[in-house]
């Protein structure tokens, strides 16, 4: 049975540990320093600064924490286990499944405080905020605080079948795959391509997407300074779908991670 108690000593010590390493601090500032490179290049721009802050800031902000995300998430079991302190807490009393979803919330956290911190000094050295509204902004940066609960457990499971490496570059290319679903296939349909569909089809890599998590649905930065979209239960349908994935993502690395030998 899962201990509350054993989780929060697991996620305090993942994130004593990720801050000891300078990691986390790294992670905080580089988030802020994508919000003054927004300010700069806002600063340089001839029209609606404003814009041009927020889509550097966010576009930034997603290359560095999806990266770091799955970075983290394939590095943690190896890690782990390289420096024994996985062995050493599993003979302390501590189930598998316990160590893995107490270090995959501890991730997440370190993530969503990141974020939140760049927010905050984006919002900060911003100009000209009379001309946008932060709802859109906000809504952004929760979808995909959001998205990082199934990259992050994503990166983990596909570790413990492959070496790190290549579970960071496999969930990473998958990842930039499943972002541009839309985009494949708004040009497939194109009329200018018609002959291409018509003898192709969509292909079988995007018809596989459809059983992959549609993470292109997290990504709302084409909102920001414009409007919010129109659904309301957004957000709640986004947690719902991220909280889905990531327990599907997490119960198949558990599972996995029963049966491996230590």
């Amino acid at each position: 049975m899962v201990s509350a108690r054993r989780l929060g000593a697991i996620v305090k010590l993942r994130l004593r540990l990720l801050f000891r390493q300078k990691l986390g601090l790294g992670i905080f500032g580089a988030l802020a320093g994508a919000a003054l490179a927004g300010r700069i290049a806002a600063g340089l721009s001839w029209t609606w600064p404003a814009k041009v802050h927020w889509d550097f800031f966010l576009g930034i902000n997603f290359s560095i924490t999806s990266i770091l995300a799955l970075y983290l998430g394939s590095q943690l079991y190896h890690e782990e286990r390289g420096r024994r302190t996985l062995h050493l807490t599993l003979a302390a009393g501590v189930s598998r499944t316990e160590w893995l979803v107490g270090h995959l919330f501890a991730t997440w956290l370190l993530f969503v405080g990141a974020q939140a911190f760049g927010t905050i000094v984006a919002f900060f050295s911003a100009t000209g905020m009379e001309s946008v509204d932060p709802a859109p902004i906000l809504l952004a940066q929760a979808a995909l605080a959001l998205e990082y609960l199934i990259l992050i457990s994503g990166a983990l499971f596909a570790s413990l079948w492959v070496r790190p490496l290549l579970a960071f570059l496999a969930t990473g290319a998958l990842t930039v795959f499943l972002h541009g679903v839309d985009s494949i296939e708004r040009i497939l349909s194109n009329e200018q391509y018609g002959r291409f569909v018509d003898a192709a089809g969509p292909g079988a890599a995007l018809w596989i997407s459809r059983a992959l998590p549609p993470l292109h649905w997290f990504d709302l930065r084409d909102f920001v300074a414009y409007r919010l979209p129109e659904d309301p239960w957004l957000l709640a349908k986004l947690a719902a779908l991220a909280l889905v994935w990531s327990t599907l993502l997490t119960s198949a690395a558990a599972a996995r991670f029963e049966r491996m030998d230590l």
